[in-house]
């Protein structure tokens, strides 16, 4: 049963990677309109700080995603993946039920251009997901 349970949590956590491979692979695709999206919902104000912080949290999304999908550093993988999604979560809940108009909307999962609560709930489920996988593979 602990087996089977191991095998499933692994299978959680290549999914998930993917989905922040494809993510990270886009912003990288688009740097700077990912950090046009990050200006427009107005969280960093400094210009400096979010011209820094944009490649930055790139490279994070990017991380997680290598070690979800290696399954590898559970640890480093919970850290990261709890500071990514707080970051989105708390940048949505700040801007809730606003469009954004320089937005080109390539980055719909985590500052898309027009916030609702299901994009709300989705980053919410991500969050847990990641907090629930690591849970179940310590258990395990």
């Amino acid at each position: 049963m602990e087996n089977l349970l191991l095998i499933i949590v692994k299978i959680g956590y290549v999914i998930l990677g993917i989905v922040y491979l494809k993510s990270s692979m886009t912003k990288l695709k688009k740097p700077f309109m990912f950090y046009i999206a990050l200006e427009e919902y107005n969280v960093i104000k400094n210009k400096k700080l979010l011209i820094v912080f944009t490649p930055f949290l790139i490279v994070c999304e990017l991380v997680l995603s290598l070690l979800l999908v290696t399954t590898i550093f559970p640890k480093s993988m919970l850290i990261l993946g709890v500071f990514i999604q707080f970051f989105y979560i708390l940048i949505m809940l700040i801007n809730m039920n606003k469009e954004f108009s320089m937005n080109c909307n390539c980055f719909a999962l985590n500052v898309p251009k027009k916030l609702s609560t299901k994009k709300l709930l989705t980053n919410i489920y991500l969050l847990i997901s990641i907090v629930l996988l690591y849970g179940l593979e310590i258990r395990a």
